[in-house]
């Protein structure tokens, strides 16, 4: 996909790395919405965090497209951060990014039309988690005090089962240990006392 790398002194200690095809490539930085499935699994119902993507187009061939996350390291082929190899690309990435908090995507939402999730994305409102916590201030729009009321009631029955099972989970192997510990202090004292059960064999000689 591209060629080896060239370094070009460009001062006394600078140098600039250059890579023979990157210039045929048209690059957009941009941030996805990639599911985390740990987190998921932990609050009981989506999780979605954004990562910063890049999507390269060969110069003059639409139809020929790289869309992969950002490579921020480096990697052993010798390429440099995407960062660098793109700048100006990057700096209109970073100038455009707006902090978006984990959660769940609106985008995945059931009780949500995607259309809608659109345009509440447009006015800053990208998660579940942000819906339910906006100020009555801030529903200014029609049905927006119900959809709020919605997204708490929402999140309130997919975090209760999941905290549910997680203290079960949690008793449950509470109560492992404690019946662990128990068979242990048996077992210690049945080695330190003697068996009740055997009866003592004496020599009819010795009975006087």
């Amino acid at each position: 996909m591209f060629t080896a790398p060239q370094v070009h002194q460009t001062g006394m200690n600078s140098y600039q790395v250059t890579h023979g095809d990157d210039k045929q490539l048209h690059a957009e930085f941009y941030d996805r919405e990639v599911l985390d499935e740990a987190a998921s699994r932990e609050a009981g119902r989506p999780i979605h965090k954004n990562v910063p993507y890049i999507l390269l187009i060969a110069a003059g061939n639409n139809t020929t497209k790289w869309d992969r996350p950002v490579n921020l390291n480096g990697d052993i082929g010798g390429h440099a951060p995407d960062p660098q190899r793109w700048p100006a690309a990057w700096e209109a990435y970073k100038n455009q990014t707006v902090q978006i908090p984990d959660g769940t995507s609106l985008l995945e939402w059931a009780p949500l039309p995607r259309s809608e999730a659109k345009d509440l994305k447009k006015i800053g409102i990208h998660t579940v988690e942000q819906l339910a916590g906006l100020p009555d201030s801030s529903l200014t729009w029609l049905g927006g005090m119900a959809l709020r009321n919605k997204a708490k009631a929402w999140l309130l029955s997919a975090t209760t089962p999941a905290a549910a099972m997680k203290l079960q989970a949690d008793n449950d192997a509470l109560r492992a240990d404690v019946e662990m510990l128990k068979q242990q202090i048996q077992d210690l004292a049945a080695l330190k006392s003697p068996d009740k059960t055997q009866t003592l064999k004496l020599n009819p000689k010795e009975i006087k």
